[in-house]
């Protein structure tokens, strides 16, 4: 099969649009990488009575979690991730949606540039 030189070049043209559209969605998007981190619990508090650690007297609310010396892993919660280039969100455990901040914020206060 004999392809024109029109064919060619339009095809040509064509993947290279494709690839442009698919090169330029990858850089924008936050969603390179996906995963679960593995967190500690926070403590409860008044405010936060699930999912979090409690040190003191035992009680019978089984959504505290007594923390167990000989398993460990009781404490620690698994949170969802997303990253990108330029963007990181992380599943907000303290609350319902999610926390995202810039690569620059990454970095600590000290390290920046100006």
């Amino acid at each position: 099969m004999k392809t024109t030189r029109k064919c060619r070049a339009l095809l040509s043209v064509a993947l290279n649009l494709a690839a442009l559209f698919f090169s330029t969605t990858a850089f924008v998007t936050t969603y390179w990488c996906e995963g679960t981190q593995r967190v500690p619990k926070p403590n409860c508090s008044k405010q936060r009575r699930h999912n979090c650690i409690d040190y003191g007297v035992n009680e019978t609310d089984q959504n505290k979690v007594h923390y167990s010396w000989e398993t460990g892993d009781d404490r620690f919660l698994f949170r969802r991730f997303h990253t990108g280039i330029w963007y990181s969100c992380e599943e907000n455990i303290h609350g319902a949606g999610e926390k995202c901040r810039s690569f620059i914020d990454l970095a600590p206060a000290s390290e920046r540039g100006e």
